[in-house]
């Protein structure tokens, strides 16, 4: 629990601290659940194939390369020490 402003006990956020990797986050749906786990106090990571700004670590990385995924995760823990979190945001593609 955390005091508020008045000194009353709150819940912490259900992410705090929580090292969270969305994939596919330049999308509405990637950029609307990373926008999700900030609010819940996680640090976003927001991972695409295009260039994008979402998270406080944007990468951008093929999640088809293995080469690249593996990079970027060990990227992740460089910087953050850890992964808790990992978010899959698959686009449905027809035909498959």
């Amino acid at each position: 629990m955390a005091l508020d402003s008045r000194g009353r006990e709150e819940p912490l956020p259900r992410l705090a601290g929580q090292v969270c990797v969305v994939n596919g986050a330049a999308s509405v749906i990637g950029q609307a659940v990373a926008e999700r786990f900030a609010s819940e106090g996680g640090i976003v990571v927001g991972v695409d194939q295009v260039e994008h700004v979402v998270g406080q670590l944007a990468v951008r990385a093929d999640l088809a390369d293995e080469a690249q995924v593996e990079a970027m995760y060990e990227q992740v823990v460089r910087e953050y020490g850890r992964l808790d979190v990992i978010y899959n945001n698959k686009p449905m593609l027809s035909g498959r």
